[in-house]
């Protein structure tokens, strides 16, 4: 959870360079392409 670096978005007007990956997430029955968001700055 990366919720306590909130202030890092807000005080760039809400420009951060993020670092993800992309993967497959399947549930339900439905298979779908996600981001995990592994960090940013």
């Amino acid at each position: 959870n990366m919720g306590d670096r909130i202030d890092i978005i807000e005080q760039n007007g809400g420009i951060i360079d993020c670092v993800y990956v992309v993967e497959e997430n399947y549930w339900n029955g439905r298979k779908e392409l996600q981001m995990r968001l592994k960090d940013f700055k």
